[in-house]
């Protein structure tokens, strides 16, 4: 007991010194220190007191400006409280929850509206003005207008008791140990008038002294209640702020200094005057003898590497203005490169590998984080390094807890105002920090956790909204968190990447609410949201004997839905016989998950590609396609993304997990799938080969999703590969038929036409050219007509005809292309037959009458009648001169008149 006693005397100590005045300074004012000390419990009994009672009328004009600094927070941190009477405890009410300020006036709250942050922080002097009118309400802090509230009707009597550092519940009485003011007030002064805003700004920044006319702090005769030091502080130092220095008492390299520093958001300290080397100089004393046992025995943030003899920051890389080296120093040379302190308050420079002290100079701003816990909100997360216990810093809450090194265990210890000891760390070297994540021994029960459990708490000065912390507490902006590159320096930035968080209660094989729907169950799974998905219906139902509250179940039933789209890459081949299309497409299907979370998205420009261990956990859509040839289609490549990177939720102030979280139902998740596929395509036939062949490729829903999943209408769709295939073109792709279980793809080919021009109805018309031409053989030559117009039959037939017919593919339908065919096997047979079954005409020619034929054998005369059949002579038949200069000439050019204009009239074109 007498041990507690004395770790809290030293803690008290350490925070009631008040800054001394600077000789010079005009005008000086009354510290009051009320309730310092750590281990000081809040008291009823400790405040400041007085009564004002004036001769003036009732003002409708009021000003109140004071100063206050707080050491750390309680639930309502009071400024002043003013009460008339019983009735009227809130007369004047002025307190701070947190950030919030709070407002009472005619003991009435003010609504307020903030317009600044209000964000205190401790061992700071924050200057408030409260100007009341009856036409507006004005506040001030640190001499700016932040905000205020509508006016004020003041119709209360300056006749009453003013209380500073607690609220006072009945005239001067009823005081609670939950409101009160931790730290000191000056300044305070009230004026029955509305100051002016330049007024303010030069009371904030200690240009003026004005005394109120109605009360003045530093003209009052006060009562002072309990235990209450007083200082004599100048004006102007209330507006100076000295370097805040925290020795660190362990011997370390200028590198690792260098790193302790950054881990408490701190830099090495670097004086820049007299007085502040002399500050430095006065915190290093009690460690002089641990320090080093040579002169040199506290590292500074300087060195000269970069150029001898200028001697720069490591903060900010600047040349430093002051420095005190005092010969031989400094030795110079490329070996000592960095500065020390020595025991006189002199410089000298050293190497900088040796190990020393060091010190940082911590700025009042920035704080520490204490994550892992169950507080109730962030404010009471905040902690700071300030004074130090058994020769380490200590680090103190905002609020009622602490960490403090325990030298006889060796160890950490996390404690309350009661000084009981919660938690347990124990270090694996003494230069080891309670900073970053830590695994504690859990000592009294604490957020849940029993004594002898374990549990990981982390302390850091990371910013949620910023910031990643590394498990070593180094602090990285999140867009370098899970981006392939180590950014910490122990590398833990690449380590836990998955992307997806799951909502209690998830179910993989449970449909997503519909767009824009809710789901039941609670906070997303790391992200801290206080969105509770669902209204509580708080009546118990008699049937559960746990007495367990249920839930209304407000799921939205509206369908899920999901946005197709549609890349038809390329048509690889097309298949005439069996008429059939193969394709590669890219499907992609986008829906919504409300019951999930994403991390790591930060930086991501085109989309977070889930790994497939985060696929497998979620809800993917399912589907199908239809028209397949053999039933089955080959998936070449699938994966799911997370498209956007929207509404970044900062992860719960309580979570060691510090990953921004995004929304499900603000991020969409996609599905690309390509494919490989053969469709059946039913070809048009009729005008071949000048068809254009229409085929759909049709996509279709499960029907278990029926009423549960739709599709929405498909808007376009694109073609990206070339637009030639065999005797093939694709002309274009386009929006099918759609439903809600499915929509489709209409694919456009058109056959060349013009290559079945040159090789097929071309040389048919030569062929039946030909056949015509045998009629103007003269007719002697008969079998020379038959084997012309015969051959022409057979060449068609077997050069033409026969691979034409095997190429196609069977149809019961007649196709033009088959009439051309039929029509030319026709002619050319109908031409043979003239050929043969015409006979030949009777001769009357008289030129074919017989002639003597006179021969002189061995030179005797004699006469040789020579027979008809060795004569030869032209013959023309009338029929066929009808046939080939007529009938075969008219059915040829009627019959390609008709033809080609079937084929350009039942085209779509």
């Amino acid at each position: 007991m007498a041990s507690c006693r004395l770790f809290a005397s030293l803690l008290l100590s350490l925070t009631t010194a008040s800054p001394a005045g600077v000789a010079g300074d005009e005008g000086r004012s009354k510290v009051y220190s009320l309730q310092r000390g750590v281990w000081t419990r809040p008291s009823t009994r400790v405040y400041i007191s007085y009564d004002i009672q004036t001769g003036l009328p009732p003002s409708t004009h009021l000003s109140v400006c004071y100063r206050i600094r707080v050491e750390k927070f309680v639930d309502h941190t009071v400024h002043l409280s003013y009460a008339t009477s019983d009735k009227n405890p809130n007369a004047l009410l002025f307190y701070n929850v947190a950030t919030e300020m709070v407002a009472f006036v005619n003991n009435m709250q003010r609504n307020l509206t903030i317009e600044t942050p209000l964000d205190i922080l401790p061992e700071t002097w924050n200057h408030f003005c409260h100007v009341i009118t009856p036409q507006e309400y004005t506040i001030y802090w640190q001499g700016k207008k932040i905000g205020g509230g509508g006016g004020v009707s003041l119709d209360f009597p300056i006749n009453g008791t003013l209380i500073l550092g607690q609220e006072q519940d009945t005239l001067a009485g009823e005081f609670a140990r939950s409101q009160v003011l931790h730290g000191d007030i000056t300044q305070v002064n009230f004026w029955a008038r509305e100051l002016s805003a330049g007024e303010v700004e030069e009371l904030a920044g200690c240009q003026s002294v004005m005394q109120g006319d109605v009360f003045s702090l530093d003209a009052a005769d006060v009562t002072s209640v309990g235990h209450i030091p007083v200082a004599d502080v100048a004006h102007q130092n209330l507006c100076r702020s000295a370097p805040h220095y925290l020795v660190l008492p362990e011997r370390r390299s200028v590198v690792a200094a260098l790193a302790q520093c950054r881990l408490l958001d701190a830099q090495m300290a670097v004086p820049a005057t007299d007085a502040d080397n002399r500050q430095l100089l006065r915190a290093m004393q009690p460690y002089l003898a641990s320090c080093s046992g040579t002169p040199w025995k506290l590292w500074l943030g300087v060195s000269d590497t970069r150029q001898e003899g200028v001697w720069t920051s490591f903060a900010t890389g600047t040349e430093t203005p002051y420095s005190n080296f005092v010969p031989p120093f400094p030795y110079g040379g490329s070996l000592d490169n960095c500065a020390a302190l020595f025991s006189d308050g002199t410089w000298g420079d050293a190497k900088c590998s040796i190990k020393k002290c060091s010190a940082c100079e911590i700025n009042p701003a920035n704080f520490l984080r204490l994550r892992g816990l169950c507080f109730e909100d962030e404010h009471h997360s905040r902690f700071r390094a300030s004074g130090h216990v058994d020769d380490r810093p200590l680090f103190r809450g905002f609020y009622d807890l602490l960490i403090a090194w325990n030298k006889t265990q060796s160890r950490w210890l996390l404690k309350n105002i009661h000084n009981i000891t919660l938690a347990t760390m124990t270090p694996s070297s003494l230069e080891e920090y309670p900073l970053g994540l830590r695994t504690w021994s859990v000592e009294s029960l604490l957020c849940g956790a029993h004594p002898g459990e374990k549990l990981e708490l982390s302390l850091s000065p990371c910013s949620t909204k910023r910031h990643f912390m590394c498990r070593s507490g180094q602090c990285i902006v999140h867009r370098h968190r899970c981006n392939m590159k180590y950014e910490c320096e122990d590398g833990t930035d690449e380590d836990d990447c998955n992307m997806v968080n799951l909502q209690r209660g998830y179910r993989r094989h449970l449909t997503p609410s519909g767009r824009g729907g809710f789901n039941r169950a609670g906070v997303l799974a790391g992200g801290g949201s206080d969105d509770i998905l669902g209204p509580v219906d708080e009546k118990l139902d008699p049937a559960n004997d746990e007495g367990e509250v249920q839930t209304k179940d407000t799921t939205n039933n509206s369908p899920l839905i999901l946005t197709p789209a549609m890349t038809v890459t390329q048509i690889t081949a097309v298949d005439d016989t069996d008429m059939a299309v193969t394709a590669e497409l890219r499907i992609t299907l986008t829906w919504t998950d409300d019951r999930l979370a994403f991390s790591h998205l930060a930086g991501v420009g085109r989309g977070a590609v889930l790994s497939q261990e985060d696929v497998s956990k979620i809800w993917v859509p399912q589907y199908g396609l239809q028209q397949l040839k053999g039933g089955r289609g080959e998936v070449m490549q699938q994966s799911v993304k997370v498209d956007t990177a929207n509404n970044p939720t900062p992860p719960n102030f309580n979570t060691i997990k510090m990953d921004l979280v995004y929304p499900g139902k603000h991020n969409a998740l996609s599905l690309t799938t390509e494919h490989l596929a053969t469709f059946t395509c039913p070809h048009r036939h009729y005008t071949h080969p000048f068809t254009l062949h229409r085929c759909p490729f049709t996509i279709v829903l499960p029907h278990t999703y029926k009423d549960r999943v739709r599709f929405d209408p498909l808007k376009e769709v694109v073609f990206s590969g070339p637009r030639e295939v065999g005797h093939f073109s694709m002309i274009q792709v386009s929006p099918g038929q759609a439903s809600e279980g499915q929509f489709s793809v209409q694919v456009e080919l058109q056959h060349h036409g013009i290559s079945l021009l040159l090789s097929l109805f071309i040389p048919t018309l030569f062929l039946l050219g030909i056949s015509w031409a045998s009629f103007f053989v003269v007719w002697e030559a008969m079998l020379v007509r038959i084997v012309l117009s015969l051959g022409t039959l057979l060449l068609l037939y077997t050069l033409r005809l026969l691979p034409l017919a095997l190429s196609i593919h069977p149809t019961p339908s007649i196709t033009l292309i088959d009439v051309w065919n039929f029509f030319a096997v026709v002619v050319l047979s109908i031409n043979t037959l003239v050929h043969i079954l015409v006979p030949q005409p009777p001769n009357d020619d008289p030129n074919l009458k017989l002639k003597p034929l006179f021969v002189a054998p061995a030179g005797n005369s004699g006469v040789v009648i020579r027979r008809e059949s060795e004569e030869v002579r032209p013959c023309s038949p009338r029929i066929v001169l009808a046939y080939r200069t007529l009938i075969l000439p008219s059915a040829l050019i009627a019959f390609n008149i008709t033809f080609w204009l079937l084929i350009l009239t039942r085209q779509p074109w």
